[in-house]
């Protein structure tokens, strides 16, 4: 497909369900490459040609798509001891770009795997933080360590308005 149809094609072939999801969409400086879950019928081949000008189906090897595991347990499944999925934390905060989470000191060695879970899990999470006490004085601060990701604790947060 010419790279000028791209976004074109997208929406058209998304619209028909036929994109393969499982893999992802390439392109080059002239063409995009988008994979398809079936063949084109010769109808829908000329109406995508009356549409969008010439395409050209052709056999290709498409990288798959990673698919991000959806839960904390399920990513860390066979990179820590069985034992010791039942002591990972059942939750953690995440506020703008940070997670916060409390880990039991059975997972404390295995803390920057945990983290590099939940960067797995949550792929906008940029830092990993670890509770190391409670929350004290006016300001209600929370006394933190970093295990993984950039060296920071300020974040940007927006919450959604209800606008009805």
């Amino acid at each position: 497909m010419p790279r000028t149809s791209g976004q074109d094609a997208i929406r058209i072939l998304s619209q028909q369900h036929i994109i393969d999801h499982a893999y992802r969409i390439e392109s080059s400086e002239n063409h995009v490459l988008i994979p398809l879950s079936r063949k084109l019928s010769k109808k829908e081949t000329t109406d995508l040609e009356t549409k969008l000008g010439a395409i050209q189906q052709r056999d290709h090897v498409f990288p798959s798509r990673s698919r991000p595991y959806k839960t904390l347990r399920a990513a860390l499944e066979n990179k820590i001891p069985e034992t010791l999925l039942a002591s990972l934390p059942s939750s953690y905060d995440i506020i703008g770009d940070i997670a916060v989470l409390e880990l039991s000191s059975k997972v404390s060695q295995y803390e920057t795997v945990v983290a590099d879970g939940i960067r797995e899990v949550n792929r906008n999470v940029s830092v990993v933080l670890a509770r190391k006490g409670s929350v004290s004085g006016p300001e209600r601060l929370l006394p933190t360590r970093l295990i993984a990701g950039e060296n920071r604790t300020i974040t940007v947060h927006k919450e959604a308005v209800d606008s009805r």
